[in-house]
């Protein structure tokens, strides 16, 4: 220690719940009070000022207060830094050790950890090579400890559909009894449900965006602040924010909506390293119906389906034409786009195969009227919407079957084989004793026989009944839950098209050479399996008004143009 030295020195204090430290023993207050106390029975030492880093990780020494003593030290004006413990310097074991053991010295600052008995200008400490390491080598194990029981506690919370985030999803609000749930936020809601209610009904995200604008409705990160929130967001870049098509995108193309949690998506190497891994989404915790949805699942595949799609509004309106997205050339197929003619003072509107439009000689015009395209589309639509309608009549009748007079099992084929099967041998089985008393099988011979026939009577009832369950499913699965018909009879009885209509039933429409049309309508495949279903049934269980119906859609069973 030099003597008649008055040491200049600075207070180091820092707090970090992150670190795992405990807030009564080590906060702020509590470390100044301990240094004022020490230095107080310590003439050559003058206290000038002290640095502050509450809420940052000791994990790194990316710390403003810690620069700002970095820096007194490269100016000269302080040459003593005095901290509570060694865990307050850092709890990096390396940095802490290159610091103390190195720098301190080099630069000639005396170093002080009060709680640690630990000064570098003492011979004690100068002498002793192993209490330093093992002490930062333990603080730094306590950060890590508490980062490993913090994964685990977030991954088990995160596969239960409980919210670790920061903050709730537009749209939502944690609950005020846990704030692990996320409920509805009884405004914000109403804007997201407007918003793909909107995208259905034609709008285009920059004119929902517009509208948004338009109704005074704050943006997502605006709203949050609005509420109270202490929100931090990179995307704003304005002190009065504006709804953007980019916003709206994100909104319709957010599973959450849905009320499916996807969380854990990304994660970090370790305690130390901060760099941002991105998980696979095999790793990803999704639970389903953690949170109330906001848009059916049938409104958000069909709006995610638009977006793929091309799109484009129409001149002079906010909203896309009626067929915008939906039509496409049979043979190149590429999207069709709309042109306009005049003819008599009155404009004509029909549809062209973009790729003839570019180059004449690639493909053929494909071209459509749009007045022909309403008319069939409508009466498409329209003759689907009966079927459906018969199909659920149909689908009704069928619930009412007593099991008891489903005999469907007995005119199977594959039940009658099982059976008789089963039958042989069990006559075989039964014979075997008689060979046997007749001397016509050894003892040997006898009780594996009866072991092979006794095993397959076995296999062959257990068989069976798996039979009679398939059948019975048979009327269980058709019966069973069919939103997608309700999705098209929420339509009634319809009179005109409009967009929300036509892209809530119809799914592509291909146009050929001669201007044809192929209409693709939505859950096709759900439509051709309940078809098969019932056509089954009705082979088995002949009935007059399943022929009839299933005589009135023809053998495809898929309505197309």
């Amino acid at each position: 220690m030099r003597k008649n030295h008055i040491y200049r020195a600075y207070a180091y204090l820092r707090l970090s719940v992150e670190d795992g430290d405990q807030i009564e023993s080590d906060s702020i207050k509590n470390q100044r009070v301990i240094v004022q106390r020490y230095c107080g029975g310590q003439q050559e030492i003058q206290i000038i000022g002290e640095a502050v880093d509450d809420g940052y990780t000791g994990t790194n020494f990316n710390r403003p207060g810690f620069k700002k003593i970095l820096n007194l030290i490269k100016s000269g004006e302080i040459d003593c830094i005095i901290v509570k413990d060694l865990s307050r310097l850092g709890r990096d074991f390396t940095e802490v050790l290159r610091y103390v053991q190195r720098r301190f010295p080099e630069w000639g600052v005396r170093f002080i950890a009060i709680d640690d008995n630990y000064d570098s200008e003492a011979e004690s400490c100068k002498e002793d090579f192993l209490t330093l390491p093992i002490k930062s080598l333990l603080n730094e194990s306590y950060p890590a400890n508490t980062s490993i029981s913090i994964r685990n506690t977030l991954k088990a919370m995160r596969e239960q559909g409980l919210f670790v985030g920061a903050y709730a999803y537009y749209g939502y609000q944690k609950d005020p009894k846990d704030h692990h749930r996320l409920i509805l936020d009884p405004i914000a809601s109403e804007v997201v449900r407007d918003i793909f209610r909107w995208k259905l009904c034609g709008l285009s995200q920059d004119a929902i965006a517009t509208r948004l604008d338009s109704l005074g409705i704050l943006p997502p990160a605006d709203y949050k602040v609005s509420q109270g929130v202490r929100y931090r967001t990179t995307f704003k870049k304005y002190e009065r924010s504006h709804w953007t098509a980019v916003a709206v995108g994100r909104i319709l193309n957010n599973t959450a909506y849905l009320g499916i949690l996807i969380q854990g998506k990304t994660t970090t190497p370790n305690f130390k390293v901060k760099k941002i891994i991105y998980k696979s989404e095999e790793e990803w915790a999704v639970v389903e119906g953690a949170m109330p949805p906001l848009v059916s699942w049938i409104d958000f595949m069909i709006i995610n389906h638009l977006l793929e799609r091309d799109t484009r509004t129409a001149p002079g309106q906010e909203t896309v034409y009626l067929f915008s997205g939906l039509l496409e050339c049979i043979d190149c197929h590429q999207s069709l786009v709309r042109k306009s003619t005049k003819a008599g003072g009155k404009e004509y509107g029909y549809y062209v195969c973009s790729t003839n439009r570019e180059n004449s000689r690639t493909c053929s015009p494909h071209r459509v009227s749009e007045s022909k395209l309403k008319k069939n589309i409508l009466l498409l639509i329209q003759y689907h919407i009966s079927v459906l309608t018969d199909l659920k009549s149909i689908l009704s009748y069928v619930d009412t079957i007593p099991f008891s007079d489903r005999r469907v099992q007995k005119e199977s084929s594959r039940m009658e084989m099982l059976k008789k099967d089963y039958q042989r041998n069990m006559k075989l089985a039964a014979s075997l004793y008689g060979d046997y008393q007749d001397e016509l099988l050894t003892r040997e011979e006898y009780l594996q026989l009866k072991k092979q026939y006794s095993s397959r009577c076995t296999e062959l009832e257990k068989l069976i009944e798996q039979q009679k369950g398939e059948n019975d499913n048979i009327f269980r699965n058709i019966c069973g839950k069919n939103a997608w018909i309700d999705h098209f009879l929420q339509f009634g009885q319809v009179k005109e098209l409009d967009r929300r209509l036509v892209v809530s039933c119809i799914k592509s429409i291909q146009v050929s050479e001669k201007g044809n049309l192929e209409i693709t309508f939505w859950f096709e495949d759900e439509f051709r399996k309940v078809i098969a279903k019932i056509r089954q049934i009705c082979t088995e269980l002949p009935n007059q008004k399943m022929e009839t119906f299933l005589e009135s859609i023809g053998e495809g069973g898929v309505m197309c143009g």
